[in-house]
């Protein structure tokens, strides 16, 4: 590989590291010769080439995506049976090609630019052109019962730090009397959702020495569920206090209405 110019944003990586990457140690022994067309309707361009000048990585734009083919697989790693390896790139420590595929993965993704989960009371941040995007958006959060609050566009970028529910938020507005439709998840911290199981001595300094049954197996379960459930009986004490209620009328009564 010969990377002329690193000013895409694929070689964000690569271009923070210049003196790291070393292609001459990861060669590319056979690739497929393609030619890309020109095309208004579908922009095509070559992003990366090889040391022939043969297109190694061409992007294409279709419709509101991006495609981005690689003339030499990614995956040839290791010793192949039967045919001769294409090329070296994931060989030894393979810097060069880790950071190109994880350059090539945040393009496409677009997670550079905006943050689709966050965490619950973060901030969310949008990149929100008026060329492209509604100024005023309705904002639905994942609580059913709580009105939907609105939401403008200051400064091309949409502020959004009402994430105090998990769960999806959408962005609903109207740009050239079409609907657009946004969204992104606010997630619980891991430890929030950590299953794994804990030690008698950690129970004890949350509940207390003593203030809990442990149930080690099935029967223990039963027992002690049992146990809750029936509870104490207070009939007893019901009934002596119904009797009690009636010896003091009976008594105030004789007091008031003796004659």
């Amino acid at each position: 590989l010969s990377p002329a110019e690193l000013t895409h944003p694929v070689f964000s990586l690569v271009r923070d590291n210049p003196t790291s990457v070393l292609w001459n140690r990861f060669p590319v022994f056979i690739h497929w010769g393609l030619d890309p067309v020109e095309n208004e309707e579908l922009p095509t361009q070559t992003l990366l080439r090889y040391s022939n000048r043969e297109p190694a990585v061409i992007e294409r734009e279709l419709g509101e995506g991006k495609i981005l083919v690689m003339t030499t697989p990614i995956t040839e790693y290791g010793n192949v049976r039967g045919r001769k390896m294409w090329n070296s790139l994931l060989t030894g420590k393979p810097l060069p090609a880790f950071m190109l595929l994880t350059g090539i993965a945040n393009y496409l993704t677009q997670t550079d630019s905006e943050f689709l989960n966050v965490q619950v009371g973060q901030t969310v941040s949008f990149e929100n052109s008026l060329r492209e995007y509604p100024e005023t958006y309705q904002a639905f959060s994942p609580d059913e019962e709580r009105l939907p609050s609105r939401v403008n566009s200051v400064s091309d970028q949409i502020r959004f730090r009402f994430t105090d529910q998990p769960g999806h938020y959408r962005l609903k507005g109207v740009f050239n009397r079409e609907v657009v439709l946004r969204g992104f998840s606010a997630n619980l911290e891991s430890d929030v959702t950590d299953l794994t199981r804990i030690v008698p001595s950690e129970l004890d300094s949350y509940l207390g020495v003593g203030r809990y049954q442990l149930a080690r197996d099935k029967s223990e379960i039963q027992r002690q569920q049992g146990t809750t459930r029936r509870g104490q009986e207070f009939y007893p004490f019901v009934v002596i206090l119904m009797m009690v209620v009636m010896a003091v009328e009976y008594l105030m009564s004789n007091r008031f209405y003796r004659d």
